[in-house]
């Protein structure tokens, strides 16, 4: 998440947080290709904005994937 003004980080130290962008003054912009979500981030995001989800950063049930051979060794 990204703070959009001072007030939403209290107790960080101006200094710490401010930047600046030196961009040359003949610079020409190069637009990026537009990236298009799956129909399943769409709706992800959707849902987050409405407030029926929210993301978890660590979860309790969080389990590591294990990988098993088959016996019949097909696809």
């Amino acid at each position: 998440m990204f703070a959009c003004k001072p007030a939403d980080m209290p107790g960080v130290p101006r200094e710490l947080a401010e930047h600046q962008l030196k961009v040359f003054p003949n610079a020409k912009p190069i637009k990026q290709r537009l990236r298009r979500f799956t129909p399943e981030k769409a709706e992800l995001t959707w849902l987050k904005a409405a407030g029926f989800i929210r993301e978890v950063m660590h979860p309790e049930w969080l389990a590591n994937p294990i990988l098993v051979l088959k016996k019949n060794k097909k696809n």
